[in-house]
């Protein structure tokens, strides 16, 4: 493949991507990719909430009440966020923590990397060397929280388990502050490479070479097809086609997703609660007879002339059915189908431009740059 240097000043950044994983590039990605929208709308915090599940101003409002009594009140207020973000933490933080593993797994050899090509000097470096040395050692720090919040929820102690969330907390502000530092010392690199790698500077590389031509703030390339005929096709058309219809691919696959893990947790997680409920309930009634002597349920079938009969046995033939709900698997699978299909079309355009242009290997680089 033929690459276009952009930029003089530094060296590329080929050398530094060739040394991370493909697939721990996708991971990164696709994890930052799932909690844009989140980050978007409410920065860091944001994205730590919905990434880990963890929700650092509800802590904050309980850490930071004074006295015992005041903390329960705080506590029973806010006791469904509570429950709600014990459940999201034990199911979100894991995925968080491999998160933050593959960052610090690739980050050394990267920060190098940076050192040699110029986006970072050497006072920079050691910065971001102790910053990430912080950052693993918090991280660390939430994994050993973890075990003993999981530990204290599965024996009931949950007052405990806040505790422990409020030191997983601490370790996260801890992470934060070190993600603002590296986003100082790193801020004029990134842009240096953005910058170098925008469409602006690709389009000044590329009209060096044969075959490109402009047209408003459209790049139009005329090439020789396979048969030998001369065809000339909107580049900038056909790269927005591609990575618009991409991004609502991929919104439809996050939609689907998402729809899952609301009937998941709205349906079926729901309906097992309910009926753990209802089984506790039976339970205590068929132990204890004499607690429902004058319940006006039992009153009522017995009829009023059994008032002072002594009620010492209940027995209660359960069975428990759900009303008619979709078949969940059959849905998730045709809107899976659907999205496929809709990505191969578009995929489609793609391969059938760089196969009309197949000598020219600049053109497939275009479609994966972002404006």
């Amino acid at each position: 493949m033929k690459m276009a240097d952009t930029n003089t000043s530094v060296k590329g950044i080929r050398n530094i991507m060739d040394g991370i994983p493909d697939e721990d590039v996708r991971a990164i990605q696709g994890f930052l990719q799932k909690y844009k929208d989140d980050y978007e709308k409410d920065g860091l915090n944001g994205f730590v909430k919905a990434a880990s599940g963890i929700d650092i101003e509800l802590i904050d409002k309980v850490k930071y009440t004074d006295g015992a009594l005041a903390k329960a009140s705080v506590i029973y207020e806010n006791f469904d966020d509570v429950k709600q973000m014990y459940g999201r933490i034990k199911e979100n933080l894991p995925a968080f923590l491999g998160f933050l593993h593959t960052l610090l797994r690739n980050s050394g050899p990267v920060v190098d990397q940076l050192a040699e090509n110029g986006y970072i000097d050497g006072t920079q470096k050691k910065v971001i060397k102790k910053e990430l040395t912080n950052l693993n050692a918090s991280m660390r720090g939430i994994e050993s929280r973890y075990e003993h919040f999981i530990d204290h929820l599965k024996h009931g102690q949950f007052t405990q388990a806040l505790k422990d969330v409020g030191e997983i907390v601490e370790y996260v502000k801890s992470i934060l502050s070190s993600i603002e530092t590296l986003d100082k010392e790193t801020k004029d690199a990134l842009k240096l490479i953005v910058d170098g790698h925008s469409i602006v500077q690709m389009l000044n590389a590329l009209s060096k070479e044969k075959g490109f031509s402009y047209k408003g703030s459209d790049i139009y390339f005329t090439g020789k097809g396979g048969s030998g005929e001369t065809i000339k096709v909107n580049i900038s058309s056909a790269v927005r086609i591609y990575q618009n219809g991409m991004k609502i691919v991929e919104d439809m696959e996050d939609a689907i997703s998402a729809y899952q893990k609301v009937f998941r947790q709205e349906i079926d997680e729901e309906f097992i609660d309910k009926k753990q409920a209802i089984i506790t309930s039976i339970q205590h009634m068929e132990e204890n007879p004499s607690h429902y002597a004058f319940d006006l349920q039992f009153r009522l079938a017995a009829g009023f002339s059994h008032t002072f009969d002594k009620l010492e046995k209940i027995s209660v033939h359960e069975s428990f059915h759900t009303g008619a709900l979709p078949a969940n698997d059959g849905i998730v699978a045709e809107l899976k189908k659907q999205t496929s299909e809709k990505k191969n079309f578009i995929k489609n355009i793609r391969e059938s431009i760089e196969k009309l242009f197949e000598k020219e290997e600049m053109i497939s680089q275009l479609f994966d740059f972002q404006p």
